[in-house]
């Protein structure tokens, strides 16, 4: 006869070689992935173990091979109970190897831990072949190298349990590692754990390979499933769980099949994505304008977001401590006012120079009058020096504005009204005049960017025979202030570019530079909110009634 036990028991057996045939299998595929040594340690004790369990307990010819006599089913002496014992113990030096990698706690205690499992397995060995091989040919000692065994078993289920806690302490709290993956690792290692109590309370061989098979099942789940081996070191995603999400740049990590494996909260803001929606889904598919890891890594790429937000993208590969290729690092920052700042400098520029290339053509064509006794020199010089004056004043303001600009990118701050006008009044020859003599002080906006735009529009304020009078007055939710005369003039003259550079410096704030057509004096006019009114402070008793 050639089955020793049961059809049902060598069923299970087979079952339990193909099981963890398929758990070694898929850990060799993964063999260059960080903290899979010490799973494919277990991988192949299951394996092993199957394979014993077949030849030792189910496969009658196999038995009388190897001289086995005490029955398949003896619970004293019999050789699968000693197997189930051996099994659990050898798992549990592996699993406990591998929850100090994965909690990135085997820097400092692998040399330890090693020895540890070491002389584990030493105790382990002696007391197996003591009682298996030396038994049946010599008398030896049974009750010492039982207490050995035992003592052995008692402390690398102790270790297999450190381990369990490690993992569970450590990932639970951490969005990055979804709870089916804790309850899938924990529950497979908790299979072999209780090999040793089932069969002596079952006093059934099948015990053991029903235990291979679950927990070969559980570990292969858990490696194909989620992806075990692709995600951080726990002791990484730990802290960068903190400081990530506390970074002003969007950060996504990129795994080596192209899945994104984790994003903060920054990165979910700029890609507009849920974390539950982005994690595992494929980059590509998720923001299809950022380019590959591989294109990132070489330089920053700018590109325009779904979110209509635009960001610079760059990447870095991520490696374990062995040099091994984890996944990439993107970082994501957000450019999308420092893009519009630098075009508008580009703009203030290109008006700076057009502005510059018309008056010294006019200036250049008054030259030539004077010089073919078309024009008096008197009368032509005093225009020229006036033109000239005033396209240097007027570069001066723009590089004004240009400072303001790159100095202060957030406008919505609060410019000192007061202050805006002293300056004002001391740089310029305009005539200000408040109503009433007090106006609100604080308004919103920048006060050096206010400054420099206001002095724009003075430099072609005024008139020959009529001085430029700035009158501001305060309208209760907003102050206006008025300069007159301002005659517009044609395109590229000193008045009409000084008006686009003041319309171009407010086009990001919530200030307003207009023309009114109705006015009997030409004139510019420019609406600042108050701050108080844009904060919900105290207003004036007229909108209070």
């Amino acid at each position: 006869m050639i089955v020793a036990t049961s059809p049902a028991a060598l069923a299970a057996s087979l079952v339990a070689l193909a099981t963890s045939g398929v758990f070694l299998a898929t850990m060799v595929r993964y063999r260059d992935d960080p903290t899979t040594r010490p799973l494919i340690g277990v991988a192949v004790t299951l394996l092993v173990g199957a394979v014993v369990h077949v030849g030792v307990v189910d496969l009658a010819p196999i038995r009388e091979l190897l001289g086995i006599q005490w029955q398949p089913t003896a619970l004293v002496g019999g050789p699968w109970l000693l197997l189930a014992f051996d099994l659990q113990a050898v798992v549990s030096g592996f699993w406990f190897l591998f929850a100090l990698q994965y909690t990135g706690r085997d820097r400092r205690t692998s040399p330890i831990a090693l020895s540890a499992v070491g002389v584990l397995l030493v105790c382990l060995v002696a007391p197996t072949v003591a009682l298996t091989v030396l038994g049946s040919v010599v008398a030896t000692p049974t009750g010492t190298f039982n207490a050995l065994l035992g003592s052995t078993i008692v402390l690398a289920e102790s270790l297999a349990l450190i381990g369990v806690f490690f993992v569970l302490a450590t990932t639970l709290r951490h969005k990055a590692f979804p709870a089916g993956q804790t309850a899938v690792l924990t529950a497979a290692v908790g299979a072999v754990l209780t090999l040793p109590f089932a069969a002596t309370t079952l006093q059934a061989p099948m015990t053991t390979p029903v235990a291979v098979t679950v927990s070969s099942l559980l570990f292969t789940a858990a490696v194909r499933r989620y992806r075990l081996f692709e995600r951080l070191p726990v002791a990484s995603v730990i802290g960068r769980d903190r400081v990530s999400n506390e970074m002003a740049d969007g950060v996504v990590m990129v795994g080596r099949d192209g899945r994104i494996r984790d994003l903060n909260l920054e990165a979910e803001r700029l890609l507009a994505v849920s974390h539950a929606d982005a994690v595992g889904a494929p980059l590509e598919t998720v923001a299809p304008a950022v380019p590959q890891p591989a294109v990132a890594a070489t330089e920053p790429t700018d590109v325009r977001l779904d979110s209509g937000r635009i960001a610079a993208i760059s990447a870095e590969t991520v490696t374990d401590d062995h040099g091994r290729e984890l996944g990439a690092l993107l970082v994501c920052r957000d450019v999308t006012e420092a893009r519009q700042r630098e075009r508008r400098l580009g703009v203030l520029t290109q008006l700076l120079v057009g502005a510059l290339q018309a008056e010294m053509t006019d200036v250049a064509h008054r030259a030539d009058a004077v010089a073919n006794g078309e024009e008096s020199p008197e009368h032509s010089g005093q225009d020229i020096h006036e033109t000239a004056t005033d396209v240097a004043t007027l570069v001066a303001r723009v590089r004004e504005i240009e400072q303001a600009l790159a100095a202060h990118p957030n406008t919505s701050t609060s410019a000192d009204l007061e202050a805006v006008l002293s300056e004002l009044r001391e740089a310029t020859a305009v005539d200000v005049v408040t109503t009433p003599a007090q106006v609100s002080p604080v308004v919103g906006g920048d006060t050096d960017l206010l400054t420099a735009t206001l002095h724009t529009l003075t430099t072609a304020a005024g008139t020959p025979d009529e001085p430029a009078t700035l009158r501001v007055e305060d309208r209760n939710d907003a102050v206006t202030v008025t300069l007159s005369p301002f005659a517009p003039g044609p395109d590229g003259t000193v008045a009409d570019v000084s008006l686009r550079i003041a319309r171009l410096a407010t086009e990001q704030t919530e200030w307003s530079v207009r023309q009114p057509t109705d006015a009997g004096d030409p004139s510019v006019i420019v609406r600042l909110p108050t701050a108080t009114r844009r904060s919900g402070g105290p207003q004036p008793p007229e909108e209070q009634a």
